[in-house]
């Protein structure tokens, strides 16, 4: 198991912990959702300077590049592990 897995089931155990019994599971995961999406976007801000992408030309081919390869991961998986397309 990575490091990353047991992250992710950390912020799993806390979400079932503190905010299903407050809001319930389907407005846990909403919340869930928006702060995974805020932690990626503040991963990607702080990165910014290292990738040394300083024109708005350079980012937006920073932010395909990330689409193009997220898609044709999913694609495989999709085709290569699950034998589905």
């Amino acid at each position: 198991m990575s490091y990353a897995s047991e992250g992710f089931e950390a912020l799993e155990a806390l979400r079932a912990l503190l905010l299903v019994p407050v809001v319930g599971d389907f407005r846990a995961r909403q919340i869930g959702v928006f702060t995974g999406s805020l932690l990626i976007l503040l991963v990607a801000y702080v990165c910014v300077p290292w990738l040394r992408a300083r024109t708005t030309w350079a980012l937006l081919q920073v932010g395909l590049l990330w689409l193009v390869l997220t898609v044709a991961f999913e694609f495989s998986l999709g085709h290569f592990v699950f034998r589905h397309f």
